[in-house]
């Protein structure tokens, strides 16, 4: 008789509590479970499911050690996968608990997938955040050290973990949203349509969009999900010109948002970039950037050391300089009255998240290392 190898997935989020990773962990959780996995939930969210046998554990500091050690016997899991964002663990993104944690894991003989989000502080604006980069380096290695295996989401991240670990594989972050290129667009508005998902550089986006729409008029504006509270202000006081053409939906459902990204003809996201704009960037650590390319939609973005050689511009998606707002209008109308060139970008789109940032290749990367076929 087969008996299904069990997973137990520590995360500090899961549905229904809002999260990145909290998603994914469900997501990689339910896609696990289809390919015949036993999969088990150890979270510090108060979440219930059907699906899952969930623990509850704080995931916070030492005193929580005791209980999680008591949880993981107690699961007997085959493989453990812990989900890892240094501030997940701790407010500042120093939870040395965790060398502790993982230190006791690794006594037990436990098989541990370490599913590294984020690294490490990169951002050296001031003293304290040099401080904070080598004290997270000093708690990753030490995690690393007691991981059977590492993941993580994009090459920067590899190339930084290879100094502490050789065995690592990369799993990009596929779409949290259902639907892909099976879903049809169901509005066919004349005028050219933008999308904004999330809280991202709002005032530079903003004018971004003024600059557009002084060069362009027929446009409509879609704010999907929840926005920065400062939005509705600006575009009383200072963008008003853009308030008439401008939708904010606020939070909505999953299918409903997927289904408003179909209807527009650009996702516009771009990534923060830092270090005189070449540190950050596009990278595919991120499910917003994937639900572009699942649906088949050019995203307008940013370019920095986190952008793979997948992400081309004019090829996949649309680079943009924040820096020259009038160049990026331009450049994002002439690309819009170019329909060759936008049905090219849109089909590469869907062939990048097929081969590259799919959950299929997220469930292959986890069973090489379980070794089940």
């Amino acid at each position: 008789m087969k008996i299904n190898k069990k997973i137990l997935i520590i995360t500090k989020h899961f549905p229904p509590e809002i999260d990145g990773v909290g998603d994914h962990s469900f997501q990689l959780a339910t896609r696990l479970q289809k390919n015949g996995y036993d999969v088990e939930i150890l979270t510090a969210s108060n979440s219930i499911s059907e699906n899952f046998i969930i623990y509850q554990n704080k995931l916070e500091n030492y005193s929580c050690i005791k209980e999680l050690i008591e949880i993981i016997n107690s699961s007997k899991p085959d493989t453990i996968l812990f989900q890892y964002v240094p501030f997940s663990f701790h407010i500042k993104g120093l939870g040395f608990w965790l060398i502790q944690l993982f230190n006791k894991i690794g006594s037990e003989n436990y098989k541990v997938i370490l599913f590294v989000h984020e690294t490490f502080e990169r951002r050296r604006l001031k003293f304290k955040h040099v401080v904070l980069e080598y004290l997270q380096k000093f708690i990753l290695f030490k995690i690393c050290s007691n991981s059977s295996n590492i993941i993580t989401t994009n090459i920067l991240y590899l190339k930084q973990l290879s100094r502490f670990r050789h065995k690592l594989r990369i799993a990009r972050i596929p779409s949290n949203f259902e639907g892909g290129s099976l879903m049809q667009k169901i509005e066919n508005n004349s005028a050219t349509v933008f999308s904004i998902f999330g809280n991202r550089s709002l005032e530079t986006i903003l004018a971004l969009l003024q600059e557009i729409y002084s060069q362009k008029n027929d446009i409509i504006v879609h704010f999907i999900g929840k926005t920065d509270p400062l939005l509705n202000y600006n575009l009383e006081q200072n963008y008003i010109s853009l308030k008439a053409i401008t939708h904010i939906s606020g939070i909505v459902s999953s299918s409903k948002i997927a289904q408003m990204i179909k209807n527009s003809d650009f996702y516009l996201l771009p990534e923060q970039l830092l270090a005189n704009n070449q540190m950050g960037g596009l990278s595919s650590k991120s499910g917003s950037t994937a639900t572009a390319f699942m649906l088949g939609k050019t995203l307008i973005t940013t370019k920095g050391d986190m952008t793979e050689d997948i992400f081309k511009d004019l090829e996949t998606c649309l680079f943009i300089d924040m820096e020259n707002l009038t160049a990026s209008a331009k450049k994002i109308i002439a690309f819009s009255k170019n329909e060759t060139l936008r049905k090219k970008v849109e089909f590469n789109a869907l062939e990048l998240y097929e081969n590259k940032l799919a959950w299929k290749n997220t469930i292959e990367v986890i069973k090489t290392i379980i070794n089940i076929t």
